[in-house]
C-alpha cells in the first residue's frame, strides 16, 4: 500500500478498515441541526434542541456549558452557564404569599391560648381555615 487512498479502500465484510474522517466533522439530528461537531485539533461542541429548534444545551471539549429555556415567542427565559452565570426571566406563579395568613393564625392561636376557650379555638381554626382556602382562591 502506497498511498492514502489505497488505504481507504481496504474493506473487510463491507466494512472501512481505516474510515478516514474530514474535518471539521460533522453530526446533525434529523431537522439539520448540529449536534456534534469536531476539529482536527480535538476542540468539540456537543448541542441539543427543544421542539422549535432552540438550542437547549451547548458542551464543549473546553468544559464549558450554557442551558437555555424558552417562551412560546422563542425568547430566552432562562440561562445559567458552567460559570455560574444565570439569568431567569421565567414567570412567576401565581401563588399568593401566605405571610398575612400565618399572622393572622399567629394572632388566632394566642387568643385562643391565653382565653382556654375550646368553642373560641374551634371557632378561630375554622376561621383561619376558611381564610387560608380564600387565599389560595385569590378572594
Amino acid at each position: 500500500m502506497e498511498n492514502l487512498e489505497e488505504l481507504k479502500k481496504l474493506e473487510y465484510k463491507g466494512v472501512k478498515l481505516f474510515p478516514i474522517i474530514e474535518y471539521p466533522f460533522t453530526i446533525e439530528d434529523e431537522d439539520g441541526n448540529v449536534v456534534y461537531w469536531e476539529r482536527k485539533d480535538g476542540y468539540w461542541t456537543k448541542h441539543q434542541y427543544g421542539n422549535n429548534g432552540n438550542e437547549t444545551y451547548y458542551e464543549d471539549s473546553t468544559g464549558y456549558w450554557i442551558k437555555r429555556e424558552y417562551d412560546d415567542n422563542n425568547r430566552i427565559v432562562y440561562s445559567e452557564d458552567s460559570k455560574g452565570i444565570s439569568e431567569d426571566n421565567r414567570p412567576k406563579p401565581d401563588n399568593p404569599s401566605t405571610d398575612p395568613y400565618i399572622k393572622w393564625l399567629e394572632q388566632q392561636i394566642e387568643i385562643c391560648l391565653n382565653d382556654k376557650d375550646l368553642q373560641r379555638e374551634h371557632w378561630a381554626f375554622c376561621r383561619a381555615y376558611q381564610k387560608l382556602v380564600d387565599i389560595k382562591n385569590n378572594k
